[in-house]
């Protein structure tokens, strides 16, 4: 999230904001998450030094492995599914439980 988004939101309890805005901020940033390790994935393993060689999952360049990239892509994914359902109105008085199994430290939102 850019600096400026979470300045932006920081006042969130003085009821600026609708739970529709705030629903489909978190979407929208699921998404992007989603793009960005998706062009990530795709980029280190076609590069041109990778190609000729058999990467396995656990390979790690720069910050993540290819097994955590992939990890985080279904987390992003599974996560914008339930806001959108959130946001449509689909079951309004549920609660949300956190699911670690995915990674350890980012949770998949389920229903």
């Amino acid at each position: 999230m850019p600096h400026a988004d979470f300045l932006h939101i920081q006042h969130l309890s003085d009821n600026r904001y609708t739970a529709s805005e705030l629903y489909q901020d978190a979407i929208d940033n699921f998404s992007q998450a989603k793009i960005y390790f998706e062009t990530y994935l795709n980029r280190i393993t076609t590069s041109k030094q990778y190609q000729q060689q058999t990467l396995n999952r656990t390979f790690t360049t720069g910050f993540t492995s290819l097994i955590d990239a992939e990890s985080y892509i279904r987390i992003a994914k599974m996560n914008g599914i339930v806001l959108k359902l959130l946001l449509g109105g689909h079951k309004p008085d549920v609660k949300i439980d956190f699911d670690f199994s995915l990674h350890a430290h980012y949770p998949t939102l389920k229903l």
